[in-house]
């Protein structure tokens, strides 16, 4: 093995170009392992996450039906037809559970994590006000399994039979409107 003496004059006969170029490969090197073990531990963060997602959509089954529902369905899916200028645009849903209870049809909607729980997050705010216009049902659960909680959520519009019913009566009411204007109209022109 060579002294450390005769090292150190070995290295001190290299142009020092080859010290920049052997620092600008150590750099690259650095930066091309360092992505890859940040990589690494995003995929497995993502892929502990998913898991979690999948197991709580199993145990919100005990939570929603401790909570008195009768569970309808699971990975309810609904093509919702969204018009734009008059251009049908089928979108195809999928809500985690579609339940029932006292003669009333939810949607439900399992969220695990920090933020999705939470209703003022937009995403998940977004998500449910969706469900609840496009499945046309009484209300929408939010479960957040974080806690292991259920939360029915009221965005303020009218439950799905009073706004049916409130529909088919405005019909009503404009068709007779229509009938008394017409036999009016009809009977002022026959005097």
């Amino acid at each position: 093995m060579p002294d450390p003496q005769t090292i150190a004059q070995a290295l001190l006969r290299v142009p020092p170009g080859w010290y920049v170029a052997a620092l600008l490969g150590l750099a690259l090197l650095a930066q091309r392992v360092r992505p890859k073990r940040a990589r690494k531990r995003k995929q497995q963060a993502f892929l502990e996450r998913a898991e979690w997602a999948a197991r709580a959509e199993e145990l919100a089954v005990q939570v929603i039906r401790e909570a008195g529902y009768t569970i309808l369905s699971d990975q309810a899916e609904h093509v919702w037809d969204v018009f734009v200028d008059g251009e049908a645009y089928p979108i195809t849903l999928r809500a985690d559970f579609l339940v029932r209870r006292d003669g009333r049809r939810y949607v439900a909607e399992v969220k695990t994590g920090r933020t999705a729980p939470d209703i003022t997050c937009a995403a998940t705010r977004r998500q449910l006000l969706e469900y609840r216009v496009a499945y046309d049902v009484a209300g929408v659960l939010l479960v957040d399994m974080e806690s292991y909680t259920l939360h029915e959520v009221d965005f303020g519009l009218a439950p799905e039979r009073a706004r049916n019913g409130f529909v088919a009566g405005a019909m009503l009411g404009v068709a007779f409107a229509l009938g008394v204007g017409i036999l009016t109209f009809a009977s002022l022109r026959l005097m």
